[in-house]
């Protein structure tokens, strides 16, 4: 198996599904597994998992490895193409790096939306970026945060915000 895989536009944009992040999260844990495995760990159909893990073996983020007899038929057994995935470096590239923190962003967006109600609200970003990735990431925030404010209090709402905390990057590849 390959370590890392530099991924391209498509392999980001299919990595952007909230419940196919999640499929292939939970095959990345395991050295192979077949559909039926990932949507119990999941909480969805096997109809949906396997759907999401042939949407990754299509942009090769996964592969197809044998079969195994599940009772009734054999099932398809997945593993993941690659250790690590990681995000091309380069100006030519910055808009593949801004899909991937915009797709992050909108993961982080639907938590804390599950977590009103059930007491703190916590955003965890979990991206590592370059120097100069994370500054335009956390001036874009400050950005938000500005814009947010200036159009709550306006509109004589209640405005609250955020603090994140980053410590500095070790590594230049976001996996």
């Amino acid at each position: 198996m390959p370590t890392t895989l530099v991924l391209n536009a498509d392999q980001v944009a299919a990595m952007a599904s909230p419940t196919r992040g999640i499929v292939y999260e939970r095959l990345a844990s395991h050295v192979e597994a077949v559909a039926a495995d990932l949507a119990a760990e999941t909480g969805i159909s096997a109809a949906t998992a396997l759907y999401h893990l042939r949407q990754l073996v299509n942009v090769g983020l996964v592969v197809e490895v044998g079969e195994r007899s599940t009772g009734k038929r054999p099932a398809t057994v997945f593993r993941p193409a690659h250790r690590q995935l990681a995000l091309p470096s380069g100006e030519e590239h910055a808009d593949v790096r801004l899909q991937a923190m915009l797709s992050s962003l909108r993961k982080c967006k639907r938590n804390l939306e599950a977590s009103r109600g059930k007491g703190t609200h916590i955003l965890k970003i979990a991206t590592r970026l370059t120097p100069d990735d994370m500054a335009t990431f956390l001036q874009k925030l400050e950005d938000a945060a500005d814009f947010a404010k200036s159009h709550m209090v306006r509109e004589g709402q209640e405005v609250s915000w955020l603090s994140i905390a980053c410590p500095p990057s070790r590594s230049k590849r976001v996996q």
